[in-house]
């Protein structure tokens, strides 16, 4: 069972439908939808990012500057 974090969390980001399927708690873990997220956020097409983690990071921690 879900707690009420999770469930919001779940609800705010399918709401702002970056896939066309409902994403669950799983589809989260990679950071792929969190670069998604922040790209619809800062109206900006995604980012081409290579897989490279370090890449991810430099993205999100831009973001949260």
């Amino acid at each position: 069972m879900m707690n009420l974090g999770v469930k919001a969390l779940l609800s705010w980001v399918n709401s702002i439908k970056l896939s066309d399927s409902e994403l669950r708690i799983g589809d989260l873990q990679d950071g792929a939808i969190l670069v998604k997220l922040i790209s619809v956020l800062k109206k900006k097409h995604n980012p081409s990012l290579s897989n490279s983690s370090e890449d991810w990071v430099d993205f999100v921690a831009e973001f949260l500057e």
